[in-house]
């Protein structure tokens, strides 16, 4: 898998591909996002999922898992996404298995699983736009460089409607 892959966008922004293996050449991006999901999925949206010391995690943030950490100019995390292989445990399979198409959850090297994406409430729609939009393209570059040719995306329906397309991408949604 290709750790250092990071994408500088022409506005100074960036989205960096963060691991354990690459955490350390990333400064406090590990962190930062941790940061992130607990302002953005425990503040504002009010999952009730763990915590500790303002930071947000769960059973699947593993050595296996891949941060797509979108950072403005000043470097805050606006916006992010995590990765996870399907040859490893992911929360479809583990916590959703019935929302899965087929009763054959997928494991394999090739079909990885979007989870936590999020982008900061709080800035001008048309930026949250572009965030979205670049963490979709960056999705798509990360599995070009990986040779994943499937993520799945547990979402809510009009999320999946306003994301991809904004995108510029078209996707074959499948419904349970």
């Amino acid at each position: 898998m290709n750790d250092q892959f990071i994408q500088q966008e022409e506005s100074g922004s960036m989205i960096e591909v963060v691991t354990v293996e690459n955490a350390k050449w990333c400064g406090d991006a590990l962190a930062e996002q941790f940061k992130f999901r607990y302002r953005h999925f425990v503040t504002h949206e009010q999952w009730d999922v763990p915590f500790y010391k303002g930071m947000e995690y769960d059973q699947f943030d593993t050595p296996a898992a891949v941060y797509l950490v979108w950072r403005d100019n000043a470097g805050a995390v606006r916006g992010m996404i995590r990765l996870l292989p399907t040859n490893r445990p992911y929360m479809l399979e583990t916590l959703w298995p019935d929302m899965l198409p087929s009763t054959n959850a997928p494991s394999c090297a090739n079909v990885w699983e979007i989870t936590r994406f999020g982008v900061e409430r709080d800035l001008p729609f048309s930026l949250r736009r572009q965030i979205s939009a670049e963490l979709i393209l960056a999705c798509i570059e990360f599995s070009i460089i990986n040779n994943i040719d499937t993520y799945l995306f547990l979402t809510a329906w009009g999320v999946l409607k306003r994301i991809v397309p904004g995108a510029g991408v078209e996707a074959i949604f499948i419904t349970a």
